[in-house]
């Protein structure tokens, strides 16, 4: 039996917020780079916004948690503060794309919640081992 892949390296990723049940609309996509040490960056590419943070663990074989931030500070990207996103990914048997839920929720600098908290998910694909 082989090892599960690794999910280190560079992904690109489609997602799609969910919102109205059944609808489901475009959120844009994202460039997310992780690290072996346990470090995630996210570049979004629909928001004017500093690149997210993060960290993810193994979840079992093939699966992945990230945790990651990022700060809002253009009024053209939202109300200042910050945005927190929780995924869960699973990676195909070959580990070249992967199939994500995510949550996330905007922080106002008072570090309360604002909004409601959005769903999605994301089909990704690897750019890079």
């Amino acid at each position: 039996m082989s090892d599960p892949p690794s999910p280190c390296g560079v992904w690109r990723l489609a997602v799609r917020t969910l919102g109205v049940p059944h609808v489901v609309t475009d959120g844009g996509t994202a460039l997310v780079r992780i690290e072996d040490g346990g470090t995630v960056t996210v570049h979004l590419a629909h928001h004017d916004r500093v690149p997210g943070m993060g960290a993810w663990r193994s979840a079992g074989p093939g699966r992945v948690v990230v945790v990651c931030e990022w700060f809002t500070l253009r009024p053209e990207s939202g109300p200042p503060g910050r945005v927190s996103v929780r995924a869960a990914a699973e990676l195909s048997p070959d580990g070249r794309t992967c199939r994500a839920r995510l949550q996330w929720h905007h922080i106002g600098p008072d570090g309360a919640p604002r909004h409601g908290v959005v769903n999605a998910e994301a089909d990704g694909m690897r750019l890079e081992p």
